[in-house]
Parts: structure tokens; sequence; C-alpha cells
């Protein structure tokens, strides 16, 4: 009964664990599609905006350009002329018309119509009475006509109305319009029509995707150009312009409800015309990647739910359950008790640490055992060790005993010799597996070595030691020193002439380092020799003395133990001397280390 109720608990466990990490990625995709649909909204936005603000630009040109070219024409002397003479000038006048294209290189297609004062109508381009008529009621039709000053040669009119030509009546087009003065005299009005399709084309800039719907409005809510190819809903439009009015801003964006469905429109003022520059677009149109992102992840989700929950039982079965196993026969390792075993069939990777952990469990019985047998074994060389190490000792009473006898024969040099070389003897024999020294045992160790030099080599060395008392106790690897003395005593003091060989040693203490200096005046090196001493890889120069060796073991003994605090530097030359400066770490070691 424990066993099914623990393994229904580890079921529950593993849904709510289940619906704990998928409901969280759900909420998480849904914030996800809602950022997502606000950041493409305003990328839409922008995109709008800047091709709106494009597009203004671009109809500023164009219609700048038309003006440009009205003020030309109008202000020609020759057809002011023509006009004025009133004589059968028809054909003179339309061939000037027409040249205006080629003189004034006019760049956009337009049509260049003269109205007169007496209702003749001259155009650059072939035209019907049935057109002049339907141009002079379309002018008559503008809102200022009735108002104008004939004789205003600045004033320059923008209107949109229908196209006049027969073939195109159902088509808008733009008017601009400007009276011709001659002296003081009105001789009618110079009108330049530009057909819609030009500004259709621009429009296209603004649709960024084929469900946009993009015109060009009056303050009075009437559609001036529509879409080319699309149909604009006057309702539609009306309520856009009307919101774009409310907004008071040359730029606006913003949604609004139509007929039950959402819809996102951009407007832009272009105040040098009066016009409105208008895109509508519905909103789910501009979400609809985002939301195709968030659905897609609600599915994937959904399916992961399962797909979850039947791995993690799986894992539980097949993975976590054996690993608890596995476990509890490493705590009871921890214990010393090494008598369990798992034996598991399943994950190849599981069999294998199952395996392994027998197998260790197995060879760590093995290693106790062997372990309790080096002890005893141990045990018994200790005992070898210490019954060996009578022979040194027999030695150094023997010593002893020879200095008695050459005391009582009288023979004082040899029984000092032999005293300073049984000091030796006991500094290096006593607590032999001691690693560390002292600097003062070091320097009492010297002492006795050059004493003892000095009788093998009857040559007093004058010595000066000289000793910082707070270095005495500083911790150093025995027989640190003695290479050093060695190779000034076996070496620098080979076939010195004329000179008496002195030998200075100086330790003291500069904030948390020691420095040690051995210097001696004999013959010295050249300097390719120091490297060579110095060089502690191991390979023997041809020609290299033992003293080298002994160094290089020095100097290689001292990096092992200080690492990057130790420090060395020689100095010589050939018949000057040599100094060797050591740089050790202000270290006390009062117990030592064994080897």
């Amino acid at each position: 009964m424990r066993v099914k109720r623990k393994k229904s608990w580890k079921l529950i466990t593993l849904s709510l664990l289940s619906v704990c990490i998928v409901l969280p990625i759900l909420f998480q995709g849904y914030l996800l599609g809602n950022e997502s649909a606000q950041k493409l909204e305003l990328l839409y936005n922008k995109s709008i905006s800047k091709n709106m603000d494009s597009l203004s630009i671009n109809l500023d040109l164009y219609i700048n350009h038309i003006e440009d070219n009205l003020r030309a024409f109008s202000q020609d002397a020759e057809l002011l002329e023509l006009l004025n003479t009133r004589e059968e000038q028809k054909n003179k006048i339309s061939t000037k018309l027409d040249s205006f294209s080629t003189v004034y290189r006019i760049r956009v297609p337009l049509d260049v119509v003269v109205i007169s004062r007496y209702g003749e109508v001259f155009s650059n381009s072939p035209i019907y009475e049935t057109e002049a008529l339907r141009l002079k009621k379309t002018v008559q039709s503008f809102p200022w006509y009735a108002d104008n000053l004939g004789y205003d040669k600045k004033v320059i009119y923008h209107e949109v109305s229908n196209d006049f030509h027969d073939h195109l009546t159902r088509n808008n087009a733009v008017y601009i319009v400007k009276n011709l003065v001659y002296g003081n005299e009105h001789l009618g009005l110079m009108v330049l029509q530009m057909n819609q399709t030009l500004i259709q084309r621009l429009i296209y800039q603004i649709q960024l995707s084929p469900e946009t719907v993009a015109f060009i409005s009056s303050p009075n809510k009437e559609i001036l150009i529509p879409n080319e190819g699309k149909e604009v809903e006057t309702a539609l439009a009306q309520e856009v312009v009307s919101r774009c009015m409310e907004a008071g801003t040359d730029y606006a964006g913003f949604h609004f409800p139509w007929k039950g469905k959402e819809y996102f429109s951009s407007c832009h003022y272009i105040s040098y015309l009066s016009w409105y520059l208008v895109a509508v677009i519905p909103k789910e149109m501009v979400v609809t990647e985002s939301r195709e992102v968030w659905l897609y992840t609600f599915i994937v989700t959904g399916a992961s739910i399962f797909l979850i929950s039947f791995i993690l039982l799986l894992l539980a079965q097949k993975v976590m359950i054996p690993i608890l196993k596995l476990a509890r026969l490493v705590r009871q390792y921890r214990i010393n008790d090494l008598s369990g075993r798992y034996e598991y069939q399943g994950v190849e990777e599981i069999e294998i640490l199952s395996s392994g952990i027998n197998q260790m469990l197995e060879r760590m019985q093995i290693q106790v055992q062997k372990i309790k047998e080096d002890e005893k074994q141990k045990l018994e060389l200790e005992l070898n060790l210490l019954q060996s190490q009578i022979r040194p000792h027999f030695l150094h009473n023997a010593i002893n005993s020879v200095r008695w006898m050459a005391e009582i024969k009288g023979e004082k040099s040899i029984a000092h010799a032999l005293v300073n070389l049984a000091s030796m003897l006991h500094y290096t024999l006593n607590n032999y597996q001691v690693i560390w020294s002292t600097v003062a045992d070091e320097m009492a160790y010297v002492k006795s070595y050059i004493a003892f030099q000095e009788a093998r080599m009857i040559i007093p060395i004058e010595t000066e030691i000289r000793l910082d008392p707070d270095t005495r106790d500083v911790a150093i690897p025995k027989l640190s020193l003695q290479p050093f003395v060695e190779n000034s005593i076996q070496h620098g003091f080979t076939s010195l002439e004329k000179r008496k060989p002195k030998l200075g040693i100086t330790c003291v203490k500069i904030g948390k380092e020691v420095i040690i200096t051995i210097e001696d005046n004999g013959i010295g090196m050249s300097p390719e020799m120091i490297p060579q001493i110095l060089d502690i890889s191991g390979h023997k120069k041809a020609g290299e003395a033992n003293s080298g060796i002994g160094i290089k073991n020095v100097i290689r003994r001292l990096q092992l133990k200080f690492g990057g605090t130790f420090h060395i530097h020689a100095e010589s030359k050939p018949d000057a001397g040599s100094k060797f400066i050591i740089i050790i770490p202000d270290i006390h070691n009062d117990e030592g280390e064994r080897e």
C-alpha cells in the first residue's frame, strides 16, 4: 500500500510540476503575442508616417514645379500680345502653348489651357467643343471664381475636380489657375491640369500591404483623389477625416471601430494644399503575424503538456528512481557500510553508473583491506628505520673518538677539523626527516663548513657573517646556503694569488622579505657562466662542476617551497669576485616540515 501511495503521490507531483511549467509558458506566449502586436503596430505607424512625409514632400515639389511653370507661362510677352490683339490668332496661341513643354522642360504631363476674357479656349493639344465647354463650367464652379480680381497677377488657385476630357470624366484632376494680365487689363485665365494618375502613383508609396486603402480628402470630407484600383466607402472616409480633424495635428495615428470591425488609420495634413492624406487598414491585418505566432505557441505548448508529462513519467521510472537508489548506496558508504549493491537494467548510461558504483564499492572493500595491511607494513618499516639510525650515530661517535686521540697527541688542527666535521655530521643527521631549518642554524652549519675547509686547505679565510636578529628564526630549507659557500671556496679561491681569501655573508630583513647575500673576492666568473649556474633545466653543460649542480638543486628546492616569492640574482666578473643575492619571504616555521 505504501509503495502504491508513493507512486500516486509522485504522479500527482509530476502532473503539478508539468502544469507549473506549462502555465507560465502559455502566459508568456500571450504576453509576447500582445507585445509583438503593439510593436508591429508601432512599426507600421512609423513606416506609414515616414512614407507620408515623403509623399507630402514629393507633392510639394510637383506643385511648386507646376506653379513655377505657370508663372513663367503667364508672363510670356508673346502670348500676352497675341491674346491682347484679339485677331484670328487661335492657331498661333495653341502653337505657343504647345511650345511651353519644350521650352520650359516640363517634367510632368500637363494640359496647358487658356480661357480668354471673351470665353475662347486655347489648348496645347486638340480640344473638342464639349471638352472646352466642360472646362469652362468646371472653372466657373470653383468657389473663388465669382470673387476673383482679374488684375491680381500673383494669386494662384488650386482645385480638384472632374477631368474635362471626354474619356476621363469619371476621374479627378488637379487644376492650378492664374490670372493673365497685360498692363492693367485682364486677358483671361491660364489653367494647368494634372491628371490624378500621377498622384495615385505617389499614394501607392503608403500602401504597405494590399489591404491598405489610401486617399486624399478635402477639409469638407470629400474624396479628392481615391486609391488607384480601390473604391473607398464615402461614410468610412468621412469618419476617418473627422477624427483626423479632431486630432488637430499634422500627423495622427489611431484606432476606430466601423461596422463591428476594428480599423487602424493614419493621416497627414498637407497644410500648403489644405489636403488630408489618409491610409486605413483593418487592425487584424497589422497584427496577423503576431497572432499566428501566439496561436502557434499555444498549440505547441498544448502538445508539450502531454509530451512533457509522458517524458517525466518515463524519466521517473527509468532514471529518477534508479538514481535515488544509487544515491542511497553512496549514503551507506558514507557511514562505512560497503555491503549494499543495486543491479539495474534500462538506460545504458545508468547501467554503466550502477555497474561502476558496484565495482567501486568492491574495489573500496579491497582497498580498505589493503590499507590495513599497508599500515601494518609501515609499522614494521619504522622499526627497521629506527634500527638503521644506529649506524650513522656510530660514525658520529667514531669521529669524536678520533678527535680525542688527536687532542691527546697534541694535533690541535686535526682535532679542530674533526670537531667541525662532527658538528656538520650532527646537523645533517639530526632530525634527518625535517626539511625546514632556520637561518641561524644554517649560518652555524656554514661556519663549521668554512672552518673545516680552512683546515683542509691550510689557508685562513677571512670570514664576515652579519645576521640581523629579526632573521634568526626565519624558515629556510636545510642545506640551502652551503652550496654557495662551497662554490666560493672550491672555485672562487682556486688559483687565488697575492690576496687573502675573503668571504662575506649577510642576512637582513626588508619589509616582508629576507635578503641573503654571499660575496667573495675570488677569481670570479665570465658573464657566460652565470646563466649556466642559475639554469635549473637539468641539462649539464660540458665541463660544468659539481658545485654548479648543487646550486641548481638549491634553486629548484627554493622555487618549489616559495614559488614566486623567491628570487635569486648573481653578479660576477673575471678576477673581481662573485656575489649571490637570495630573496625569500619572511616565514617562521616552529614545528618543521617532514619529508
